[in-house]
C-alpha cells in the first residue's frame, strides 16, 4: 500500500501523508510490527488500538512499548 501511495500524484494541489498504524491492543506480540512500520520512514507514525477502556496503565504500558525503539 505505501509504495501506491508514494507514486500517486498530488490531489487538488495539495501535500497529502501516510501514517502507518501500529494495532496490537494490549498484546506486546501484536504490536511486533513496529519495525517493519519504521523501515517505511513515513512522516508520521500512529498508535492504534488503544484508549478504547483498557485500564490506563496498560495503554501506558503498551505506549512504552510502541515509543522505546523511536528516537
Amino acid at each position: 500500500m505505501y509504495q501506491s501511495f508514494r507514486r500517486n500524484t498530488l490531489k487538488y494541489g495539495l501535500h497529502q501523508t501516510f501514517f502507518p498504524i501500529v494495532q496490537g491492543s494490549t498484546y506486546k506480540d501484536l504490536r511486533s510490527n513496529l519495525q517493519n512500520i519504521l523501515l517505511r520512514e513515513a512522516e508520521g507514525n500512529a498508535i492504534g488500538g488503544l484508549s478504547v477502556g483498557e485500564p490506563a496503565e496498560e495503554m501506558y504500558a503498551m505506549t512504552e512499548v510502541v515509543t522505546c525503539c523511536v528516537t
